[in-house]
């Protein structure tokens, strides 16, 4: 039993590393498509996984516009989505 708990324990302490690559990667996706223009020209975005979060880099104008539209909520739920996943073991 103690030895089922400790393996799983360590699998949820692992659940970040797994995440933090999978969430950059689809708000990075999200957030281009997102600021996308009508013209079809998309502004030089990224995001990227560090230690312990997901960094977006954007012009300031599309970051301005994604707090108008309460993008950054969608990019949390992402975040979380994937934690979980990664803590089941998907």
């Amino acid at each position: 039993m103690m030895d089922v708990l400790r393996i799983r324990l360590r699998e949820i302490a692992a659940a970040g590393s797994l995440a933090l690559p999978r969430a950059a990667s689809r708000i990075q996706s999200k957030l281009r498509a997102d600021a996308t223009t009508k013209r079809g020209n998309v502004p030089e975005i990224s995001a990227t996984d560090t230690a312990n979060a997901v960094f977006v880099t954007a012009p300031e104008w599309v970051h301005t516009k994604a707090k108008d539209l309460g993008q950054p909520d969608d990019w949390k739920d992402i975040l979380a989505e994937e934690v979980r996943r990664a803590a089941e073991g998907e």
